[in-house]
């Protein structure tokens, strides 16, 4: 019965909203089968003279507003304007009914009422009469958090842009709630907004928002045992929230018997009041490849430091400018690369760089884990200066954008992908780093691969006796990357903001554009020569940490490349 009066009333606004103002819905009858298995559905209406509008006009009380000016957006809005001699439609005006009080309550009259009218003349024509209330303007009074036990007061109110004392408006408070929800300290959907006035007063209303909070730090701990890199001990600490002060850290440690690195970073988002982020890192590695059976035999130590400053363009772009210092020794190990002894021959081995970056990036996510809607882009240009050891550019763009999936809830959505590099030698430099390359495989790239080994293989030296006659992976000066995700809700769980399922399309590939005649995989960029992988995954957050696992299915792929069908990561939150 509930669906067959939905069924009545789509019927009625059909007709409706296409001039037919006088539709009436006659009779309903609804009878049975003598067996009982079919039903007879009769619909009785009347559906009228079909009516266009013949006058529109808006009446009532405007505030400081002109009459004029609103009776031009119903008339010239880019969606919805109703034009005189148009067919009529209740669509059109419940639309521009909720367009006008979305426009007052953005000037500050949170109360106003607006009711569009429609008078039916005896010519077949209406009169379109919108009857407007503004009431008095509404200023907030107070705005009061609650929930947030870690995070400061003053974390959460530098990201507002309602303001106390400031005129209402429905669309700062919004955009304040959207700012709050990209923190990535609360939960998914969990920040809610209500406006209620204030008591004994009809101009004022306060701002109440209560939010979840969720972890945002993370402890990483490794403990393993490889064939050939024997002992591997790790740990890292990561907290985007320092005691609720919206400052971020990052401290990471490893160790192995081919490899040692330190990565320490500090990251201040309002480093001035005006939203000026300072961002500091130090870092140290010292990596001997050789003896690993699955990568390029070569080993490099380097160590730098550096700082960057972003500067807010609106509520949700930013430009970042970066610089730091990065001292780097390449040694070449027995079994090398040819590529790599033909480098340092040309270039040397140690190599002293002064990078400077320029970062522009575009951020409109409703979320910053598991976004389901909106877009981020990031454009990068990073550039060792002149006087450096080595001169070279590298050009990124990184993009995500979420889409609805039909008309399905928020909790479905399409989400497309791509991630394209591009580096390059310039002035004394002739060959682009081979410590600078891209690499792809694995999680967030194409899964269906082994981490980083998709692209380009080393060719052995011609000294030296080969144990990897397919070679192993050299990366490349040109990454082009992309995915289309199916993200869908799992049925048996609850909290579906903690979990993301999805089926997936992954393709990319790691190209160069000076190969050599007889090095493997190594390929300008084509179309034919990308990976391909379909299948599905899912991510979740727990108090454990953070675990994220695949299945996939890759294709399109030859003979030498690594691929795995089954991928899984974990971590641990706090």
């Amino acid at each position: 019965r509930q669906k067959l009066q939905g069924d009545l009333e789509s019927l009625q606004a059909f007709y409706k909203d296409r001039g037919f103002v006088h539709f009436e819905l006659l009779s309903v009858d609804v009878s049975m089968t003598p067996d009982r298995k079919q039903v007879y559905l009769a619909i009785a209406f009347k559906e009228g003279d079909k009516f266009v509008v013949n006058d529109i006009e808006v009446l009532g009380d405007f505030g400081d507003l002109e009459p004029d000016d609103l009776l031009n957006f119903i008339t010239n809005h880019p969606l919805y304007r109703i034009e005189l001699g148009e067919t009529f439609s209740s669509a059109k005006i419940t639309k521009i009914e909720e367009f006008l009080t979305n426009y007052l309550s953005n000037n500050g009259y949170t109360f106003a009422s607006v009711a569009g009218v429609p008078s039916r003349n005896d010519d077949g024509t209406v009169d379109l009469r919108f009857i407007i209330n503004t009431g008095k303007r509404v200023y907030v009074r107070r705005i009061n958090f609650t929930g947030n036990v870690v995070t400061q007061d003053s974390v959460l109110r530098r990201e507002m842009r309602q303001l106390e004392g400031a005129r209402a408006s429905t669309v700062l408070i919004e955009r304040s709630k959207r700012r709050l929800e990209r923190l990535g300290y609360f939960e998914t959907d969990s920040i809610n907004v209500e406006t209620p006035a204030v008591s004994g007063v009809d101009d004022q209303i306060d701002v109440n928002i209560d939010v979840k909070e969720q972890p945002t730090g993370a402890i990483g701990g490794t403990v393993g045992y490889q064939k050939y890199g024997g002992l591997l001990i790790g740990g890292s600490f990561e907290q985007s929230n320092i005691g609720g002060s919206g400052n971020s850290l990052s401290v990471q440690v490893n160790y192995s018997e081919y490899a040692t690195s330190m990565n320490f970073s500090f990251l201040n988002p309002y480093f001035t009041d005006d939203g000026v982020s300072r961002g500091l890192g130090v870092y140290f590695s010292d990596t001997d490849y050789s003896s690993l059976q699955s990568f390029t035999r070569f080993s490099t130590e380097s160590y730098g430091a550096g700082a960057n400053f972003g500067f807010p363009i609106g509520d949700f772009k930013r430009l970042q400018f970066s610089g730091r210092a990065e001292w780097t020794d390449v040694t070449d190990g027995y079994d090398q690369a040819l590529q790599i002894s033909q480098f340092v021959d040309d270039a040397g081995s140690k190599f002293l760089n002064y990078k400077v970056e320029g970062l522009w990036s575009n951020n409109l996510l409703n979320h910053t884990l598991f976004a389901t809607r909106g877009h981020r882009q990031e454009v990068a240009l990073e550039m060792s200066l002149p006087g450096s050891g080595l001169q070279f550019l590298r050009a990124t763009f990184r993009g995500d954008w979420y889409f609805p999936y039909r008309n399905k809830n928020a909790e479905w959505a399409w989400h497309l992908r791509t991630n394209i590099g591009v580096g390059t030698a310039y002035g004394e430099t002739e060959e682009y780093p081979f410590f600078e390359h891209f690499h792809s495989g694995g999680f967030g790239s194409v899964r269906g691969y082994e981490r980083y080994t998709l692209g380009p293989r080393s060719s052995p030296s011609t000294n030296v006796l080969s144990y990897y006659p397919s070679g192993q992976p050299f990366g490349g000066n040109v990454q082009i990357e992309g995915s289309l995700e199916l993200v869908f809700p799992l049925p048996f769980l609850e909290n579906l903001g903690q979990v993301r399922s999805v089926a997936f399309l992954d393709a990319g590939n790691v190209f160069d554009t000076d190969c050599d005649e007889d090095a493997l995989g190594c390929f300008a960029p084509t179309f034919k020569e990308l990976r391909f992988s379909v299948g599905v995954g899912i991510s979740w957050l727990t108090q454990m940490g953070p675990m994220s696992i695949s299945f996939a299915r890759p294709f399109n792929h030859a003979d030498f490349d690594e691929v795995e069908t089954f991928s899984f990561e974990v971590g641990q939150r706090f």
